[in-house]
């Protein structure tokens, strides 16, 4: 056993050795073979844009997520960040939740189930937080969605487009903190990506397609993947798993996949997802226990948008999405008083119409409504008690009613002159799970360019989101209902939470550098998460500041950096008791600070991407943190987790061996860093993954 030790700790201490040495290497391989590559191999390789972007061109990157129409990064209204295929390839980003924990922001951490991200000091205990589209369709999960390390690994996407704060002005009253939307690729012919490594036995993503005009086109793209897991907890807060390697762990049977095309002025696409891990709760309770947690969605989404004249365009879209979140033991009912089991099963039709005009000079005004009709079904769980307490040891309808959505909005940009633009937008929600009540959300933005080279914003967001019908309708769970007793606690959710932002966002260029600074001020009511069982826990207020620069030294050099400060507080209505139900006491919500836990004061990133030659480059990344609210389950008291640092780094040859294919090797934590952080709104610290090691490869046919 020490022997094994000694050996993993001397690796762990050669693992920075080994990229200088591959650097060295590929470097002499990669300059014998220039020659020998074709230029339209050469051609085809697009990672060197990274590199080439003038910032007359970053000065002109487009997005679409915040208005549906393309619109110049620097102009919208709202804090967006666009990571292309080229610079999440060079740094080795293969899931959402590598890439968002680099976005100034944000944060990742596990919870008592899975990965979970908190925005802005906003660290709720699960994900519903975050909007997540696919090519700019809504595709949120049903409970518990898990897709920060689930089979989206980034292989098949163009860019990825982050806002944080809200922005759900053209989304469903579902969104609330940030918005991520996946792109995915056109390819013209076939390409394919296979990795693995020492957390990754396999992963094989196949894109397929065919441009067939310059409106009519066809995509495929299959992802499917196994990752490891590791060891996280000590032994008195999950005794079952402590010492075992579940936390993090995806199951071979998970998979992604997209058939996406378009004809003229018809677009639409198909959706399969299926994510399946370890129950950490159920499998905690009992050695004999061996509970899956699912995640599916399989969606299908069709769009027309019609140029009826030059001012006036329309659009009309459907939707059908079956979206089902399981957990359950594999060996029937868990052993008495561990966890319960769960269900919550969905299909969500979805339709739009909507007009955008520009007949007014100077003006587009976009407006629309929108609807949904979500249809519940097999929702149920079951709790095996001892003799004690109640059981529900058969499948027990938590909700069965259907539920109907409708929401109008309307837009107006109004561009002034070259300096100044003033966006301004209004939308009102009806959702049935609170009754037949409107509430409104809506933007208003000032745009001013002083000079060429400086853009300054005045923004204002206001998001509602409508509570789940898991939070807001439940039979079964809340105060007064014959629940078991750890769901009887607080009552449903009664409210929606609205979210509403202040921001001041600057953005500057000089020479080859971009800077952006962002101050703000958030409110939060009525905020919705777990507190026994899902409720409106209290009222969330605070302020920050962001900050992110990118610099290009030399045409093959550029260094990057991003700093986040957030000081922010929940004012709860109610907090669990630490001495409550034993079922419930890995739960922790704020400390005396009134800091949700988990949250982290301060964050901060920086890198360097360096392009050696015209084949090998080579990219390295500091990520780091700070003042991390925390709770201490052994001593049971309040901590603040201090600095942490964790070191990535990637290096790329493209082209490799004079063929059509590149070869990636990426490290995440390669110092093997794993002291205690926090676990997210989670009564104690756990030990992050450690040191891992990938090789991946590119081939194009």
């Amino acid at each position: 056993m020490r022997k094994n030790l000694f050996v993993k700790r001397q690796v762990m201490k050669v693992i920075p050795s080994i990229f200088v040495v591959l650097v060295w290497v590929l470097y002499v391989i990669s300059e014998t073979r220039a020659d020998s590559i074709s230029p339209q191999k050469q051609e085809s390789n697009k990672s060197a844009d990274l590199f080439e972007m003038s910032i007359e061109q970053l000065m002109e990157v487009q997005v679409t997520t915040t208005s549906r129409v393309e619109e110049r990064r620097d102009n919208a209204p709202g804090s967006i960040y666009v990571y292309p295929s080229s610079v999440i390839k060079t740094r080795g980003y293969r899931s959402l939740g590598e890439l968002l924990q680099t976005v100034p922001g944000f944060t990742v951490f596990h919870r008592d189930l899975q990965f979970v991200a908190g925005v802005r000091g906003l660290n709720a205990n699960d994900n519903e937080k975050i909007t997540l589209l696919i090519n700019g369709q809504e595709l949120n999960g049903v409970n518990e969605f898990e897709f920060l390390n689930g089979p989206i690994n980034l292989d098949n996407v163009d860019r990825v487009e982050v806002i944080v704060g809200p922005s759900s002005l053209f989304q469903r009253a579902n969104t609330l903190a940030a918005t991520v939307n996946v792109i995915t690729k056109d390819v013209d012919g076939m390409e394919v990506v296979a990795s693995t490594g020492n957390a990754l036995p396999y992963s094989v993503t196949v894109m397929a397609g065919k441009q067939f005009d310059s409106d009519r086109s066809l995509n495929l793209s299959f992802t499917t993947e196994k990752k490891r897991g590791f060891d996280a907890w000590a032994s008195d807060f999950r005794p079952n798993i402590a010492g075992t390697t579940e936390t993090g762990r995806l199951e071979d049977s998970s998979f992604f996949g997209i058939l996406n095309g378009e004809r003229g002025e018809w677009s639409g696409q198909v959706v399969a997802y299926r994510a399946e891990f370890p129950e950490l709760l159920i499998n905690n309770g009992s050695a004999l226990n061996d509970a899956t947690y699912t995640d599916q969605i399989y969606s299908a989404f069709i769009k027309n948008e019609h140029v009826l004249n030059n001012d006036l365009t329309t659009l009309l879209s459907f939707g059908a999405a079956y979206k089902k979140s399981t957990r359950l033991n594999d060996n029937g009912l868990p052993q008495p008083d561990t966890a319960c089991e769960q269900s919550i099963a969905q299909w969500d039709y979805d339709a739009e119409f909507g007009i955008r005009y520009t007949g007014f000079k100077d003006h587009m005004i976009q407006t629309g409504v929108q609807g949904a009709i979500e249809d519940n079904f097999d929702c149920f769980f079951t709790w095996n008690a001892t003799t004690s307490l109640p059981s529900f040891p058969q499948e027990t309808t938590l909700y069965d009613k259907d539920t109907a959505a409708v929401g109008f909005y309307a837009s107006d940009t109004f561009t002034i002159n070259d300096k100044l633009e003033l966006i301004n937008g209004i939308r009102t929600d009806l959702n049935t799970i609170l009754g037949h009540r409107w509430f409104l959300g809506g933007r208003s933005a000032i745009i001013y360019k002083p000079r060429k080279n400086w853009t300054t914003k005045f923004i204002y967001n206001r998001s509602v989101r409508f509570p789940s019908p898991l939070a807001a309708m439940n039979e079964v769970w809340g105060r007064g209902k014959n629940g078991p007793p750890w769901t009887r606690h607080f009552p449903n959710a009664t409210e929606p939470e609205i979210l509403s932002t202040f921001e001041w966002q600057n953005i500057v260029y000089f020479k080859r550098v971009r800077l952006g600074l962002t101050g703000y001020y958030q409110e939060l009511n009525d905020f919705i998460s777990w507190s026994e069982p899902h409720s409106n826990v209290g009222n969330f207020r605070g302020f920050g500041a962001e900050a992110d620069i990118q610099a290009q030294v030399t045409s093959n050099f550029s260094i990057w950096a991003n700093t986040a400060y957030n000081d922010s507080e929940l004012h709860a209505f109610h907090v669990p008791s630490p001495t409550g139900p034993s079922a419930e006491q890995h739960h922790a919500v704020i400390n005396s600070d009134n800091r949700i836990i988990g949250s982290a004061e301060i964050t901060a990133n920086m890198g360097l991407d360096w392009k050696i030659n015209k084949h090998v480059t080579l990219t390295s990344a500091v990520r780091y943190f700070m003042n991390q609210a925390a709770h201490d389950f052994t001593a049971n008291r309040y901590i603040e987790i201090g600095n942490r640092v964790y070191l990535d780094a990637a290096l790329v040859w493209e082209n490799a061996f004079g063929r059509d294919m590149d070869i990636r090797v990426s490290g995440m934590n390669i110092l093997n860093n794993r002291k205690h952080v926090a676990g997210q709104w989670l009564g104690d610290t756990y030990r992050p993954r450690g040191a891992t090691i990938l090789v991946s490869a590119y081939i194009r046919f």
